[in-house]
C-alpha cells in the first residue's frame, strides 16, 4: 500500500512539471521572441571595425532602425563585398604567379652568392637556403638531416651545393683544400654540440622551440655538402680525408659521425671508381669484385637548373597546363644522385668502408 501511494505522488509531480512548462510558454509574449532573434543575427553578422567601409557592390543600405541600434565603433559588414574584394585580390595573385616571374627571395640569394668567394658559400650553406628545407619536402621526403634518403635529396637540391659544386669544378685543389680543413673542423665540434643540444632538450620543458637551426643539425648538413662536393672533385687527399672521418667513430662514441654513414660509404666507393685504383691495383680490384657481389649500383647522372638560373626544375608552375615554364633557355649543372642502398646492412657496409680506408692508405 505503501509504495502505491509513493508511485502516485510521483506521477503528480512529473504530471505537474509538464503542465507548468507549457502555461509558461503560452504565455510568453510574440515580440521578445522576436526580438531575441533579432539580437542574436545581429551579433553574428556585426564586426568591430576602427575604419567603417563603404558598400562598393550597390546593394541596398542596412535599415537605419537597425544601424542606428549599433554602437559607434561596430558596422555591419557585406560579406559579398569581402568576397568579392578576396576573389580579385586571388585572381591577380594567381595571374601574376603563373605569368613565371622570377620569385623575389631567388633573386636575393643569387645577388648575395654572386659576391660570395667559395669559402663564403660553404660557410653560408646553412643561412638563407630556402631550397634546403623546400625541396625535399616538394618530394615527399621529410627533412631529416643525418638520414641517408634524406640526405641524398637534401644535398643535390641545394642551391648553395650547386654553386659550390661550379666554383671546386673550375678551381679542384682549392676548393677541396678548404673542405677538408672544414671536415676536420666539423668533425671535432660536432659530439659537444649534440651533447649540448640534448641537455637543452631534457631541461626544457615540452621541448625546444626555435625559429633556427641548432648547431649539431648544422653541422651535419655542412659535413654533408662538403662530404658530396669531395666525391665529384676527384683529387688525391680527398679519399684520405674521408677515411680519416670514417676512424672517427668508435664503439665509445657512437653516433658521433657528423655524416650518415651510408652516405660517407658512397662518397668513398664513388671516389675510388674515378681513381681506378693506381695506389694499389690489386687491393683495388678485389674491392670492386667485393662491391659488385653486394650488388653497390653507380650513382645517377641527372641534369637540373644552375644556381644562377631563374627558376628551379622542381617549380611546381611546370605541372600546369598552357604555362609550362622553359628550362632549356636556362643554365644547367650535372649532378651525380647517390642510389638507394637499402638492401645494404650496417655489417656490409662496416665492412666495405674497412675495405676503402685500406685502399685509401
Amino acid at each position: 500500500m505503501c509504495k502505491r501511494r509513493i508511485g502516485a505522488v510521483i506521477v503528480v509531480i512529473v504530471l505537474l512539471g509538464v503542465v507548468f512548462t507549457v502555461v509558461l510558454k503560452s504565455t510568453t509574449p510574440p515580440e521578445n521572441i522576436e526580438h531575441r532573434r533579432a539580437t542574436q543575427a545581429k551579433a553574428i553578422t556585426t564586426i568591430p571595425t576602427k575604419t567603417p567601409r563603404q558598400s562598393t557592390t550597390g546593394r541596398a543600405d542596412v535599415p537605419p532602425d537597425v544601424a542606428g541600434d549599433l554602437p559607434s565603433d561596430q558596422k555591419e559588414i557585406d560579406i559579398g563585398d569581402v568576397c568579392d574584394d578576396l576573389m580579385e585580390h586571388y585572381s591577380q595573385t594567381v595571374e601574376s604567379m603563373l605569368s613565371n616571374p622570377i620569385h623575389p627571395g631567388r633573386r636575393r640569394l643569387q645577388a648575395q652568392m654572386r659576391e660570395e668567394t667559395p669559402e663564403e658559400t660553404f660557410l653560408n650553406l646553412t643561412d638563407n637556403d630556402n631550397f634546403a628545407m623546400l625541396m625535399p619536402l616538394l618530394k615527399n621526403r621529410p627533412f631529416s638531416p643525418g638520414q641517408y634518403e634524406s640526405d641524398v635529396v637534401i644535398v643535390c637540391n641545394m642551391t648553395r651545393v650547386r654553386k659550390l659544386l661550379t666554383d671546386a669544378r673550375k678551381d679542384p685543389l682549392k676548393v677541396a683544400a678548404f673542405l677538408e680543413q672544414q671536415i676536420r673542423t666539423l668533425a671535432a665540434e660536432y659530439p659537444s654540440q649534440c651533447e649540448a643540444f640534448q641537455r637543452q632538450q631534457r631541461q626544457a620543458d615540452g621541448g625546444v622551440h626555435s625559429d633556427k637551426l641548432p648547431d649539431c643539425i648544422k653541422t651535419r648538413l655542412l659535413s654533408t655538402a662538403a662530404v658530396y662536393v669531395l666525391s665529384q672533385t676527384d683529387t688525391t687527399s680527398s679519399l684520405s680525408t674521408l677515411a680519416w672521418l670514417s676512424r672517427q667513430e668508435t664503439r665509445k662514441r657512437k653516433n658521433s659521425l657528423p655524416v650518415n654513414r651510408k652516405f660517407l660509404f658512397y662518397a668513398m666507393h664513388n671516389l675510388v671508381q674515378k681513381s681506378h685504383g693506381t695506389n694499389d691495383p690489386e687491393r683495388y680490384v678485389r674491392y670492386l669484385e667485393r662491391a659488385r657481389d653486394a650488388n653497390i649500383p653507380d650513382a645517377k647522372r641527372i641534369k637540373v637548373t644552375a644556381w644562377n638560373s631563374h627558376f628551379h626544375e622542381g617549380d611546381y608552375r611546370r605541372m600546369l597546363p598552357d604555362r609550362r615554364i622553359n628550362l632549356e633557355a636556362q643554365p644547367t649543372i650535372e649532378l651525380e644522385q647517390f642510389p638507394s642502398l637499402r638492401h645494404l646492412g650496417n655489417g656490409k657496409i662496416n665492412s666495405l668502408l674497412r675495405d676503402l680506408r685500406r685502399l685509401a692508405g
